[in-house]
């Protein structure tokens, strides 16, 4: 009995090791597979790019984003030289995944911010911010993409102004602090110029001010012009915003944020209340250090003639302040006690609900 278990058992190894042997070629070969059935996905999605339609474009260059390996590096360089300008400019909005490899991707990049077709030079553009770190022939090519302010022939892109000027100043501010070279060109354009161009200028000081407080002294004083500009508001908008990227080290400029709280510059009340609410959201960020607002916060916030989203907003904002916030409940409070005992509306019930929030915030107390 004992030798036929041992006999059993030697035949059941001998027919395992063929499959064992098998095993190894059968996952190449399904791995093989596998690696077929996405080469030929993203032939297609390079293929569905060939088309003017820009629904079309997108979708099959959100595709690619995903479905991209490491190893396609050389697929899409070149994409990036291909006959059709749509399939070259899609191809240049991959290059960030590529970004390691910089020394085969700078001269097709540069190569593209010269090509004929303006698209694909707006996206080019847009890739040269991500090697512009390592490569000084970016950033002089961004420096003078910045003077070009053709727009793509597509009707958004008109709409918005999204011009290779716009690309090239969004694209230096990705460069970081050790290409100075290119800040001079941001402040001259965050004062003069296309209003789109001057808008993306002051966003972009707050992002790089934002990842390097060092740069503050250097930008701060473009940023506080452009918030007092009246005359032209969405430079006054994007500095608000930018202030507000930057955060609590931007609170030295909480003396002309203050008077821009409360600016009656602005006639259009909806463009008036968009502004104010730039403007506390500066605030938001900054936290316990925008307390000095709170006489302006509170006008707002009692103020039954502002629209609802800026009284909101108001109350959010004292909220955020926590501790500090103290001398403002007496007006939340107010406004949580309504004379009406009960709201009129859905946003009186959502704005006392935001004041009971932001009382209890203030207080320490935990979320109802």
């Amino acid at each position: 009995m004992k030798n036929l278990s041992h006999k059993l058992a030697f035949r059941a190894i001998l027919l395992a090791i063929p499959m064992l042997l098998l095993a190894p070629t059968a996952k190449g070969a399904d791995a093989a597979a596998e690696k077929a059935k996405q080469d030929k996905e993203i032939a297609e999605l390079f293929r569905q790019m060939d088309n003017k339609d820009v629904m079309v474009w997108n979708k099959a260059v959100e595709q690619l984003r995903s479905k991209l390996r490491p190893g396609d590096c050389s697929l899409v360089l070149r994409m990036a030289q291909h006959k059709r300008p749509q399939v070259r400019a899609g191809a240049f909005e991959l290059f960030y995944k590529y970004r390691s490899q910089s020394a085969k991707m700078v001269p097709v990049v540069l190569e593209g911010m010269r090509d004929k077709d303006v698209f694909v030079r707006y996206c080019a553009t847009r890739a040269a911010g991500q090697y512009g770190p390592k490569s000084p022939k970016i950033i002089q090519a961004l420096i003078f993409a910045v003077e070009d302010n053709r727009v793509p022939d597509y009707p958004h892109m008109k709409q918005y102004e999204m011009s290779i000027a716009v690309s090239a100043v969004w694209g230096l501010s990705a460069t970081g602090r050790n290409y100075k070279v290119g800040f001079p060109v941001l402040i001259n354009k965050s004062r003069k110029g296309p209003s789109a161009v001057r808008c993306m200028a002051l966003k972009a000081m707050g992002y790089m001010a934002f990842t390097d407080k060092n740069l503050l002294p250097s930008f701060m004083p473009p940023l506080l012009d452009a918030l007092k500009d009246q005359k032209h508001f969405p430079a006054r908008r994007a500095a608000a915003f930018a202030l507000a990227t930057i955060g609590p080290a931007a609170s030295s400029a909480m003396p002309e944020l203050r008077k821009a709280l409360l600016t009656q510059a602005i006639v259009d009340q909806e463009l008036a209340a968009s502004f104010r609410q730039d403007v506390l959201g500066a605030f938001q960020r900054m936290g316990p250090l925008a307390k000095e607002a709170i006489p302006e916060i509170e006008l707002l916030l009692e103020d039954p003639k502002q629209p609802f989203a800026v009284r909101e907003d108001a109350a959010r904002v004292l909220g955020t302040m926590g501790p500090a916030a103290k001398p403002a409940v007496p007006a939340l409070t107010r406004v949580l006690n309504d004379p009406n005992k009960l709201p009129r509306n859905f946003e009186d019930f959502l704005l006392r609900k935001r004041a009971q929030e932001a009382i209890d915030s203030i207080q320490g107390k935990p979320r109802r």
